[in-house]
């Protein structure tokens, strides 16, 4: 019973996230397309990064340095939102 009950209270907090992030999207959705781009790429470049470190490959630290310049960027993004009133603990 209480799984059932924190089921439903997850499925509705993921459903109130994805209005509010829909919400955005339409808002301001030059910036939004911008925040989301940089951060997938801060993703992508430091999953690289780590399957380079694991598979004892070089080149894991150029990767990891890419995504760290993308992670600012997406900051940059994110912060310029917040002045117009984007609240991220909804976002997370």
């Amino acid at each position: 019973m209480i799984k059932l009950i924190q089921r439903i209270l997850d499925e509705r907090k993921a459903r109130k996230r994805e209005e509010y992030l829909n919400e955005w999207k339409a808002k301001e959705s030059d910036l939004y397309k911008k925040m989301e781009y940089f951060r997938e790429l801060a993703r992508e470049n430091e999953s690289k990064a780590l399957s380079m470190y694991y598979n004892d490959m070089g080149g894991g630290d150029a990767y990891s340095a890419a995504a760290s310049s993308y992670m600012s960027e997406f900051r940059k993004y994110e912060k310029e939102l917040e002045k117009l009133g984007f609240e991220p603990e909804k976002y997370l």
